[in-house]
């Protein structure tokens, strides 16, 4: 604890009697905390950070919290840290071993925790709760927020970060529209228990496998408190490694004893030990040896692989001095970034620890063989998934294999696959990018095949954005698709082999970038080397010949850069399924029209760009336009040279719609006439 006021004064006594009072488990110690700390208005920030889902505040995570109190008064809470709320977290702390908390309370801090497990207080909270819930959860008016908010971001949001803003926006109100009765009907009949932590002899029951990454000192391992050696980091729901609280966590590095290389028989050898301190008052803590001339900088040494490397979990109960409940590592790696063997010497790594039997390799399907490691293969896959699912923090569970042929062989999909394999589709990381390099929006979509034993592999296709839309039929050779396959061995975070993806084609039978929106693709192509001829979908038509056409182009318009789209036809044409650009040979630049512009039989529609509208592009005075169909076919296109198209003039078609290109004096949305 930190103070915030009154950091001078050594004066730390209502703090410890708030600390005895919540250690004296009778009567009188519930007194004291009363008489100490406003239970009454605790009720309420208590129900309040429950039922907004502030997981991550005092009551979840021991964290973001400030706490007050008047001179002769009594402690109260303040509200803080609110940026992550509006969900639900189903481990909100994982130090603490309580996963799936339920929906109406979160009870891991001591003053929570001492009050729930009294039945008097327990009904005061869910009162407490009831109560808010009638008072101040206001459907309409928080959805109104969400709709004011989203519009702001969705008006100023970089382009490439709308799509996960939609689908945020979704997220709290989804949340906000089921949380009154998600709370209700987990209050009755009666507020529900809240778990005790679950500690198993070496580690958490239902734990197979943890990465952790640590910095130390080699010859720590000699400290008399070596849970205050170092820094421990952990992975967090969110992909982020978080650093453990000093003195809950501590790292050692140094020479084996000689009573320790008795014990693993490995002569010379260095020993790396995380550890943690848990609640019930027991250590745990995993352990590496490996040789100490292999202790480097850059070292990556794995156990059942490298001579004289192991590892092992183990445990000391509360109130013990000396480790039990040994379980050995069956399968882990240790990497040094830093490393050093003389006294004081900086060490930094990682540690990846299995510790069940590590189950084999299994043959689930045909693209569950080595094959990044092969020279080349071909696939041909049928998948669903949905826009956004990228974001989704159990892959596993989104998405649907239909159809896999790995080299000819089909493959049978079981439900016991399906729980394995995952297909996620959203905006591409800039890592993802580099696939396909020039591709102007790029979006990935990636097959994700999760192994037993705790490896990935799978495929990840590249494209643009605007060429994810319905009936587009998408190929190597003509630069609109990109993708390698890929591994992520156990004992790694990034993958050990890439094979391009060298030919093949990508048939979109339904796609929208609409947060949530269906997306059904047929792939068919090789990766690797020597790639082989791929039959591609025929495309709708070699031109499309029908009846949209550019009719005028103004390159210096007045306030903006404009060009007419004139239809011939006796049909009314939503421009939302075809593109335009301002280069006839660049895929990338095409960009879709806006979804709500259609175009009346004999209309003409002047349509305004510029660099920071919707078209991403002005007109300039030697330049060329073109439009698309969704599918990629030419529609219509002019070029122009300087001074076509100038000032107060335009480059229009002589009769409309079928005639030569003429410099004129401009009539947007109006048929073209003879004056130069």
């Amino acid at each position: 604890m930190e103070k915030r006021t009154n950091e001078d004064e050594a004066d730390w006594s209502d703090v410890d009697a708030v600390m005895a009072a919540l250690q004296d488990p009778s009567d009188a110690g519930l007194e004291a905390l009363a008489r100490l700390v406003d239970l009454d208005r605790f009720l309420t920030f208590w129900a309040t950070e429950v039922l907004v889902g502030h997981w991550d505040g005092y009551t979840g995570d021991r964290n973001n919290y400030n706490f007050y109190r008047e001179p002769d008064g009594k402690f109260v809470f303040i509200p803080w840290g609110t940026d992550d709320t509006f969900h639900l977290k189903d481990d909100p702390n994982p130090f603490d071993n309580i996963s799936n908390p339920p929906p109406s309370v979160l009870a891991l801090t001591a003053i929570p925790n001492r009050l729930y497990k009294i039945p008097e207080w327990r009904a005061n909270y869910a009162e407490r709760l009831k109560e808010i819930l009638e008072t101040a959860w206001d459907e309409d008016a928080l959805l109104s927020s969400v709709d004011e908010m989203a519009a702001i971001v969705k008006e100023h949001a970089l382009s490439v970060e709308k799509a996960k803003a939609a689908a945020d926006t979704e997220r709290v109100r989804k949340f906000i529209l089921k949380r009154r009765g998600e709370i209700l009907a987990d209050l009755r009949p009666e507020p529900p228990n809240w778990p005790d932590p679950d500690y198993g002899a070496a580690a958490p029951d239902g734990v197979e496998s943890f990465e952790l990454r640590f910095e130390t000192t080699w010859g720590s391992n000699g400290s008399v408190d070596p849970l205050a050696e170092g820094t421990v980091y952990e992975l967090d729901e969110e992909g982020e490694w978080v650093a453990a609280n000093w003195g809950e966590a501590g790292a050692t590095a140094g020479p084996a004893s000689p009573q320790e290389e008795g014990d693993i028989g490995v002569k010379d050898a260095g020993i790396f030990t995380v550890m943690g301190l848990y609640p019930d008052g027991a250590i745990r803590g995993v352990t590496f040896w490996i040789p100490v001339d292999r202790v480097a900088a850059g070292a990556e040494l794995f156990i059942g692989v490298d001579a004289d490397v192991g590892g092992v979990i183990w445990t000391i109960p509360a109130e013990g001095v000396n480790p039990e409940g040994f379980i050995p590592v069956t399968a882990g790696s240790i990497e040094l970034a830093e490393a050093g063997t003389e006294p004081g010497a900086a060490i930094a790594g990682r540690i990846h620890a299995s510790f069940e039997d590590a189950p084999q390799p299994s043959h689930r399907d045909q693209m569950e063989t080595d094959s990044a490691t092969e020279e080349s293969f071909t696939v041909e896959l049928h998948f669903e998934t949905a826009w956004g699912s990228k974001d989704s923090l159990n892959p596993a569970q989104v998405g649907m294999v239909t159809y896999l042929v790995v080299d000819g062989h089909e493959a049978e999909i079981t439900e016991e696959d399906l729980a394995h394999i995952g297909i996620i589709a959203g905006d591409a990381s800039p890592e993802e990018a580099g696939i396909l390099p020039g591709i102007a929006d790029p979006v990935s979509i990636t097959y994700i095949v999760f192994e037993d034993y705790g490896s990935l592999e799978g495929a990840t296709f590249v494209l643009s954005k605007k060429r994810l839309t319905s009936g587009a039929v998408l190929s190597v050779v003509n630069g609109e698709l990109g993708g390698g396959h890929w591994t992520i061995p156990d004992w790694a975070s990034t993958p050990d082999g890439f094979l391009p993806l060298t030919t093949g084609w990508l048939e979109i039978i339904e796609a929208d970038t609409t947060p949530g929106a269906p997306i059904s693709i047929r792939f068919s192509g090789r990766f690797g080397d020597a790639p082989l001829p791929t039959t591609v979908p025929e495309p709708i038509a070699e031109t499309a010949d029908i009846g949209l056409v550019i009719n005028e182009v103004a390159a210096k318009g007045d306030p903006l850069d404009w060009f007419e789209i004139y239809n011939s036809t006796d049909q009314h044409i939503s421009l939302a399924n075809f593109s335009v650009a301002d280069d006839l040979t660049d895929i990338g630049k095409r960009v879709a029209f806006p979804t709500n512009l259609t175009i009346a039989p004999g209309q003409y529609i002047q349509v305004e760009v510029d660099s920071d509208n919707w078209a991403g592009f002005k007109l300039g005075g030697d330049e060329e336009l073109g439009i698309w169909t969704s599918e990629g076919v030419p529609v219509d296109s002019v070029d122009w040279d300087e001074g076509d198209a100038g000032e107060e003039v335009s480059y229009s078609r002589l009769p409309d719609g079928t005639g030569e290109f003429h410099s004129v004096v401009p009539t947007p949305g109006y048929e073209n006439e003879h004056h130069h």
